[in-house]
């Protein structure tokens, strides 16, 4: 997830020189803003409770399976955008992003194994529903 959010904070930043809305950079910022310090947390705990031995701080996961995950040619196709037509792929590609999410979120809930990580996952599932609303509403 720590990847997850990286891409997101990778696409948020590019929206101050790219976006033409006012809507679409505030809504980059507070992404940005929320997803900045979840990643602090994940790593964290992670290296608190590292993984298997030989995976890695990442736990050995392919981050192109991630869903939601942009492509490095959607990635392109956003950094290459400017004015309306960025707005319209930053939300497309967000929105996207933030359902990958909601369904990683949703399979740790599931497991239910440690108070801290359902915490957060608690905490994606609602900032980032909220999101998807305000993205939705924009488009």
């Amino acid at each position: 997830m720590v990847e997850h959010h990286e891409q997101a904070i990778r696409m948020t930043a590019l929206a101050p020189d790219r976006a033409s809305k006012d809507a679409v950079r505030r809504l980059a910022e507070r992404i940005s803003a929320a997803q900045a310090p979840e990643i602090a947390v994940m790593r964290a705990w992670l290296a608190r409770h590292p993984g298997p031995a030989g995976a890695g701080a990442d736990g050995g996961h392919d981050h192109g399976a991630m869903p939601g995950m942009a492509t490095e040619q959607q990635l392109k196709e956003l950094e290459a955008a400017r004015g309306a037509d960025f707005d319209r792929l930053f939300l497309t590609l967000m929105t996207r992003h933030h359902e990958g999410a909601l369904t990683m979120a949703g399979e740790v809930l599931k497991g239910g194994n440690n108070a801290a990580v359902e915490e957060l996952a608690n905490e994606v599932v609602a900032t980032q529903s909220a999101e998807i609303h305000r993205m939705r509403a924009m488009g």
